[in-house]
Parts: C-alpha cells; structure tokens; sequence
C-alpha cells in the first residue's frame, strides 16, 4: 500500500481574514473529519479566490490537496488531471516550492502507479525524493518507489532499496518492522536460500505490539505470499486473517484482495462462497468509484458555474 505524508498547511497568519482563507480554514477542518466531499468543495472555493488574488503558491496547495483526496477515493484519472494542473502553479526555481511539488510529484505517481504504469510512476517519486525537504516525506517517498518496483516484480531495485532503509533505520520502531517485513518480502523473490520467515515474523511481532493493524495487515500479507505456492494450510490461514483484518478496519481494497487470496487457496467446497463475495465487493467498489468520480467533478462544475454567475451579475473581480 502506498504511504502518504501529511496535509499541506503551512500558511502565514493574516491580519484579515479573506474569503481565500476563510473556505481554505473551512476545507482544512472537513479534511480532519474526514468529510472528503466538503472539504474538497471548499479547497476548490478557496483555489479559485486564491488564483483571483494572484496567490499562486497557495492555490496550486489546494489543487495538491484535492489531488490526494481524488487518489484516495478511487478516481486515478481525475487526481492525476489535478496534479497536472497543481504543477503548472509552482517555480521550480523558488526553493519554498519545492516540499509541495514533492508532495504533488508524489500523489502524482501514486495515481499513475494506480492504474498499472508502475515506470512512469517510479520518475515522478524520484522527481518527489530529488525536492523533497523533509525527511520523514522523503522516507514515504523512497518507499512508495520500492513498493512500485516490487509491484512491477522489479525485485533486485526495491531490494536495493530496503536493504538500504533497514541499515538506517533503529530496530524495534514501527519503521523498522515496515522496512524488515518489505525487505524480507523482497528478498525471497532473489534469494532463493533465505528463509524469510524469522525476519516476516519479527516485524509481525513489533507490529503487534504496538497495536499498529494497517502494519499487521502487511505482515500478514507477506507471510501469505511466502506461503502460498508452498504450505496451502499456512496460505489459507493468513488469507483468512488477512481477511478478517481488512474488515475489521473497514479497507474494501484489501477486502478483494483477501477474498482473491481464498479463491486461490481454499477448499474447493467454499469456493462458491469465496467467488461471489468477491464478484458482489468488486462491483460495489467499482459503482461507489464511479459515484465519487463524478460527485467530484459535479463539484468542480457547480463552482465554475457559480463564477460565472457572479460574473454575470457584476460580482466577478477586474484584472
């Protein structure tokens, strides 16, 4: 799974509180609450009095940021348009630019690694490593890089790149397990003499420990793909639980996922069962997809059209 950093939300305190500024504080609070439908129609308000204000820094932020929430609801298409429109904003030559066209590279790769293009993908994180300014962005960075190299089974590049982050980064933490679990995942793939299952099983453990489900998720995940073309009862025990796990924190992604895993691995008697759950959750991922797809994009119309009212009406800013 791709990791993501945090919201962009370093800006200057003003003595006047502006309409910009007004809908961006507005946005900022549903993003919180998780509300991703009004917090983007309010980052699109905010954007548009933004861009009338010759702000370009602060609209291209909330473009960034509806970028990451169209990424998340499925709409790889929309958010990468977004990400497009963010960049063509932002100086490559103005250093205060650079950790927000970090972040924007990076949902941009994330968006085009969503739909299959993992090489593309892999320039834009180097572009996002290369104007990254902070180091824990960077970290995620260099890590949705590996993951998309594992994904493309480019197994030696993300080796290469987990083997580096394990010698940098303190055992115990939840970084660790995170870097030891892909690393010992990788090395499998090239390795044919390494026995990952002690490394898989330390960061499980870590992961445990500190309560941290999304990382047990991927412990387990792993420990599935080690087993599955060797122990079918080890296989079938960790997709269930990979199963249970995905429910448990409400991901319909993994969910599929899981439920792909059963297919191939369970008994033949519960592969009825398996088969049409899966059929019934990929299609009501695939409806509710669509229904964000064009929820978001009825968003921005109204906006627009709502300008343009204005305008017609007088209201609509000169020069």
């Amino acid at each position: 799974m791709k990791g993501k950093e945090g919201q962009v939300t370093n800006v200057s305190p003003r003595d006047e509180v502006r309409k910009s500024r007004m809908y961006y504080d507005k946005a900022l609070k549903f993003l919180d609450t998780d509300v991703s439908d009004s917090s983007f129609f309010y980052f699109e308000l905010a954007k548009g009095e933004f861009l009338a204000e010759k702000d370009s820094t602060m609209a291209a932020t909330c473009l960034v940021q509806m970028a990451i929430t169209l990424f998340y609801e499925g709409d790889y298409y929309g958010s990468q348009e977004t990400s497009i429109e963010a960049d063509k904003l932002l100086d490559k030559t103005d250093t205060a630019h650079h950790n927000l066209m970090a972040m924007n590279y990076n949902c941009l790769g994330n968006a085009i690694s969503g739909y299959g293009n993992h090489n593309k993908a892999i320039q834009y994180y180097d572009l996002a490593i290369q104007y990254s300014r902070d180091a824990n962005n960077s970290a995620t960075y260099l890590n949705n890089k590996a993951v998309t190299y594992y994904y493309d089974k480019q197994y030696q590049q993300a080796y290469t790149i987990y083997e580096e982050v394990l010698k940098n980064t303190a055992d115990g933490t939840l970084d660790y397990a995170r870097a030891l679990s892909n690393y010992a995942n990788t090395r499998w793939h090239i390795d044919k003499k390494y026995n990952p299952l002690p490394d898989l099983h330390k960061a499980l453990s870590i992961r445990r420990a500190n309560n941290n489900l999304w990382g047990v998720s991927a412990s387990v995940s792993h420990l599935y793909n080690f087993h599955k073309n060797r122990h079918p009862d080890s296989a079938r025990f960790y997709a269930k639980m990979s199963y249970e796990l995905a429910d448990k924190l409400g991901n319909p992604n993994d969910k599929i996922n899981a439920l792909d895993r059963l297919i191939r691995v369970g008994k033949t008697d519960s592969l009825k069962y398996y088969f049409s759950m899966y059929t019934a959750l990929t299609d009501s991922i695939r409806v509710a997809r669509l229904k964000a797809s064009n929820q978001f994009a009825m968003i921005r119309y109204e906006v627009e059209k709502s300008k343009k009212r204005k305008c017609h009406t007088s209201e609509c800013r000169v020069g």
